[in-house]
């Protein structure tokens, strides 16, 4: 169990710091290593309420983001959002009079995983999620470590900077693990501060589960005709003036661009099938497994050891029966699959089968514990020489030895298993003793939560299919450099040439080419409609609100590549031109986006209008459906003002009226949001008794609180003075 304190033992401490350094920077990664190397660590990316944030608070938000899939500038924004949080609850924190204290600060660091531990702590030095188990002996060495430096001893190998950096993640740990608890000790004020009173707490019990039965007639807004609600711009200006803070918002731009798309030409894919070509060529002399294996080695290619069922493949139907039909030492290509040259040679066929039994004797490891897996590996091998040599029994030493206890009483028989496959993978959990191990003979494994087994496979469930364990190679038909360096000469010599708005709209009409806008853009946004979430999009955006004036053409290209963490190839180079810029403030119809939204909703507003007053006094549904042919009426049974579905729509708004019609009582129209409404309740399915009038209380409190705690930090932030430099700090990034 005690990992570090064992290494600290054998090796000293240069690696017990590296092992803290390496297990913490997977929560809290150094913030030197991400830090722009451009940027003065004084300068402010901004401030809240007057206090800094500063590039290494954003640093080390980033590092904090365990994500792999998520661009610099999108782990940048959720860095800014986190520090604009943790500013606000500190300043709300010391204004309330909330603080962590030294014993509460111990129990984080060294109290019971899953209870008073701190999950940060656990995570940190690395705690067995399976267990709950974590070296607090190694915990208390490094905080000593943090506190008395001099424990380091003279080492020449522990430099200054190395203890810096161990010093800065200890830091940062106590930092987020203190903030975590004010931010639990917030949340909970907050919440207990919410009370509902008896009379109130049967009432909205009551209403949320009070349960109904009706029919309906919807009549949808496409049936009434547009010219028949006119709507003018003042309408819908007055609609956002009456609506402002739906309609706040940031510092927007507006921008046009045109997309280059780069392709693989004819000659690039001709290059591609001459070098797979040869390489077919090449491997039809082999005769021996052994130069397969180098030859799939040296050129990239693929041979996993499964056999593959016919099921597995996904060419088109005639070549796959054709592989099928085919030998060891059998080869197929070069072909195209998936946007690739392949290569696949047949490296051997068997019958599959479609389950294998087996026993074992299973040995505990701790995952932590490098030192006792060796040990434990070294002690099931002697365990497997005893087993060959014929020593043993398989049945004695499960006895003595396993700690399966549910197999223990059968000689570690566990039956027949499948492959063990996930859904979507052609591999599966228990390959190896499906088409590696032999009958009778003994292997040490893992297992999935990292124990170790020492496995006999003692029969095969046959299914009478062929498999094939084949080796390949693809070469994906993607475009050369010199197909690559001739779109973006085009598309620069587009740039350099149009540097207007009116240039850049004329060109592309008369060359043909698409010109996309795109509308609402805020500064620090990573994504464009049509572009997508990327490091280019993020760098457009900069640019258009940084640098660029409107009606103006950027001076350079960006370029898309395939995948935004491969990077392949590009695939695009796009080509920007800034239309306007919108101050902060209220949305104006000058913004396509916000008139569009506006216009669906006053005309719906009209619409309805135009409905209740042509129903009039029809006070029956046929009477409705008469008068618009179009709707029909449909019911609905146990609705509920906490599952307002109607049909396929939710209709909140629906659902509230009909929670409070009487029995057989006819509504007037309802405008919903996807429809204008007219019902009538069949009937009414009371909600039934709470136990006691406390549990609807703590149920009404518990919401009401959730509602407070959700909504606190958007008000805090709405109020607060918040400085944002960002923009102009990671322009050039």
């Amino acid at each position: 169990m005690a990992l570090l304190g064992k290494i600290r033992g054998q090796f000293g401490w240069l690696v017990i710091v590296m092992v803290v350094l390496g297990v913490g920077g997977f929560l809290l990664m150094d913030a030197t290593s991400f830090a722009n190397k451009n940027i003065n660590t004084k300068v402010v990316v901004g401030t809240v309420n007057g206090k800094k944030i500063t590039p290494d608070m954003i640093d080390q938000g980033v590092a904090a983001m365990n994500s792999n899939r998520a661009i610099q500038a999108e782990k940048r924004a959720f860095a800014w959002n986190k520090s604009v949080s943790q500013l606000l609850l500190n300043q709300q924190t010391t204004a309330v009079g909330l603080a962590v204290s030294d014993k509460e600060m111990g129990d984080l660091f060294l109290g019971d995983p899953f209870s008073t531990m701190s999950a940060r702590v656990f995570e940190f030095f690395g705690g067995d999620e399976q267990t709950g188990q974590i070296d607090k002996n190694a915990i208390r060495q490094q905080l000593d470590a943090y506190e008395n430096p001099e424990m380091f001893g003279n080492d020449p190998s522990i430099t200054p900077q190395v203890i810096a950096d161990f010093k800065k993640r200890i830091e940062n740990l106590r930092e987020e693990v203190k903030n975590d608890r004010l931010s639990q000790k917030y949340g909970a004020m907050l919440q207990q501060a919410a009370y509902t009173p008896t009379w109130l707490a049967n009432v909205e019990h009551n209403r949320q589960n009070q349960g109904f039965d009706l029919q309906f007639v919807r009549i949808l807004y496409s049936a009434i005709p547009n010219e028949q609600a006119a709507v003018s711009d003042e309408d819908l200006k007055k609609y956002i003036q009456e609506n402002p803070a739906k309609y706040k918002r940031e510092a927007t731009v507006s921008i046009e661009f045109v997309a280059f798309d780069v392709r693989p030409t004819a000659t690039d894919s001709a290059a591609y099938l001459k070098e797979m070509t040869d390489a077919s060529t090449e491997l039809r002399t082999f005769t021996k497994a052994a130069d397969d294996s180098t030859f799939f080695g040296a050129n990239s290619g693929i041979m996993p050891f499964a056999y593959l069922s016919k099921d597995d493949f996904d060419e088109e139907p005639n070549l796959k029966d054709s592989i099928f039909n085919g030998s060891t030492g059998s080869i197929f290509g070069p072909y195209i699959h998936n946007n690739a040259y392949k290569v696949l040679k047949i490296m051997d066929t068997r019958e599959l089968c479609d389950s294998v039994r087996y026993r074992r004797i299973l040995f505990p490891v701790n995952r932590q514990d490098q030192n006792g897996q060796q040990l434990a590996f070294v002690f099931l091998d002697s365990l497997k020489n005893l087993l060959t040599t014929g020593k043993a029994s398989f049945d004695s030493l499960v006895q003595t030895h396993s700690v399966d206890v549910a197999s223990k009483t059968k000689g570690g028989d566990m039956g027949f298993v499948d492959r063990g496959r996930q859904q979507g993978s052609e591999f599966g959990m228990n390959d190896f003793m499906f088409f590696q191990a032999k009958k009778d003979s003994f292997y040490i494994l893992g297992t999935p939560t990292g124990d170790l087994q020492l496995i006999q496979v003692s029969d095969y469930k046959l299914n009478g299919k062929k498999g094939l364990r084949i080796g390949y190679l693809t070469k994906a038909i993607i475009p050369s450099e010199i197909s690559t360096n001739a779109v973006k000469t085009k598309a620069i010599e587009f740039a350099t040439q149009n540097r207007t708005l009116a240039q850049f709209q004329a060109a592309a009409k008369a060359q043909n080419i698409r010109v996309s806008a795109a509308n609402g853009l805020e500064i620090n946004g990573f994504e464009i409609a049509g572009i997508g979430k990327t490091s280019s999009s993020a760098a457009i955006i900069a640019w258009a609100h940084s640098i660029a004036k409107e009606g103006e053409v950027a001076g350079s290209v960006y370029e898309l590549p395939n995948d935004e963490f491969q990077k392949d190839y590009a695939r695009q180079f796009i080509c920007p031109a800034l239309v306007k810029k919108t101050a902060k403030g209220v949305a104006t119809i000058e913004d396509p986006a916000v008139k569009q939204e506006v216009d669906k909703i006053v005309r719906n507003k009209k619409k309805a209008e135009l409905v209740k007053t042509a129903l009039g006094t029809v006070a029956n549904l046929d009477a409705v459906v008469a008068k618009y042919p179009t709707a029909q009426m449909e019911v609905a049974k146990g609705l509920s003002y906490k599952n307002p579905l109607f049909g396929s729509s939710m209709e909140p708004k629906v659902a509230a009226v009909a929670d409070m019609l009487q029995v057989g009582q006819f509504s007037a129209p309802i405008a919903g949001d996807n429809g204008i409404y007219v019902l009538t309740v069949s009937a009414k399915i009371p909600a039934p008794a709470l136990p006691t009038p406390q549990m609807a209380k703590q149920d009404a409190s518990r919401r009401a609180g959730g509602i407070i705690l959700g909504s606190v930090f958007a008000a805090l932030q709405d109020k607060a003075t918040i400085v944002d430099n960002r923009g102009s700090i990671y322009l050039n990034e």
